[in-house]
């Protein structure tokens, strides 16, 4: 049974990841002796019978069912309405969690009232290291994310590296989004998560806005997390990912720069999100005069959603607070 008085709430959103959301959940039901905690998914409108085998098998976890897909950010807002825990282990449904990696990331933020977040080392499921701490973007960097596909070939030779590994208990711009833990008082303090991130980059703007209040990220590597990495999303390192995931990760990039650096530097920045989108599309239609028809159809419809999206970076925006 869950604690009637938790000290943790774990956070979880989900949609049609039933399969990797019951390894999750049984992973958590190994720790219940370690800590008192409580058990919060909110379903973002799933259609692969996910609310019903929660029901069914997990009927101790409280699920709070959205009538749409919300996104991941808006999610944990709405999870953590129903949460009573003094800190909050936000957790994707694709991780499990080894047992006493909830009791030390309570332990860490406990022992210090100005530690707010505690990443998880993340890795996956046969032990190697996947990115856990993260830096603020940059123009070069997010120039290559761009082009993911020489990025991956490239990789020893660029002078930077998409996320970072730590070895020992940290402070760090910001930790992965896929486990950490944070003070419920902290959370809130801070106003959540911003909504308007749907999945990609609302980590780093809440680790932002928890250091521009004065508080601290740390990277904690003896709790480790076990993530099956983007298969909840379909996302992928090695190619630029479809919509609606494209869609995400860019616009959710550029209310970042939005918030988080000047107004010029933002322009900046959707000048070079433009310019590649363009080249992509100018080499998409070299492509199309070589191949199938039915090939050719395909890449349309690539080269619309490409422009379309080129479209939506068009506005040069004005000076908006790193609060809004």
């Amino acid at each position: 049974m869950l604690a009637p008085h938790p000290e943790v709430s774990i956070l979880i959103v989900s949609y049609n990841t039933r399969g990797l959301l019951r390894g999750c959940l049984e992973s958590l039901r190994r720790g219940l002796d370690e800590v008192k905690l409580e058990i919060i998914v909110v379903d973002n409108a799933s259609t692969d019978s996910s609310p019903e085998m929660i029901h069914t098998e997990f009927p101790e976890v409280k699920l709070v069912q959205s009538n749409e897909n919300i996104g991941f950010a808006s999610g944990i807002n709405l999870a953590r309405k129903s949460a009573a825990g003094e800190f909050l282990l936000i957790l994707n449904p694709d991780c499990l969690v080894p047992r006493f990696t909830i009791q030390k990331l309570r332990d860490f933020l406990a022992e210090h009232p100005k530690r707010a977040i505690a990443g998880a080392h993340i890795t996956t499921a046969d032990g190697h290291d996947l990115p856990s701490v993260f830096t603020i973007p940059t123009l070069f960097r997010e120039f290559w994310n761009f082009l993911p596909e020489l990025k991956a070939r490239m990789l020893h030779w660029l002078p930077f590296r998409p996320g970072g590994i730590v070895r020992e208990s940290c402070q760090v711009d910001s930790i992965s989004g896929a486990a950490f833990m944070i003070r419920a008082a902290h959370f809130d303090q801070v106003g959540g998560m911003d909504g308007s991130f749907f999945l990609y980059h609302e980590e780093l703007d809440l680790c932002a806005r928890i250091k521009q209040a004065g508080l601290e990220v740390w990277s904690l590597p003896d709790a480790q997390v076990i993530h099956f990495d983007a298969q909840a999303s379909g996302y992928s390192t090695r190619s630029l990912p479809v919509n609606p995931v494209l869609e995400w990760r860019v616009l959710g990039m550029d209310r970042l720069w939005q918030k988080h650096r000047s107004p010029a530097d933002h322009r900046k920045w959707r000048r070079q999100a433009r310019a590649v989108l363009g080249f992509r599309v100018l080499l998409l239609s070299l492509k199309r005069m070589w191949v199938h028809p039915g090939i050719r159809r395909c890449i349309d419809h690539r080269i619309r959603d490409l422009k379309e999206l080129r479209s939506k970076l068009a506005e040069i925006p004005g000076k908006r607070s790193a609060r809004d």
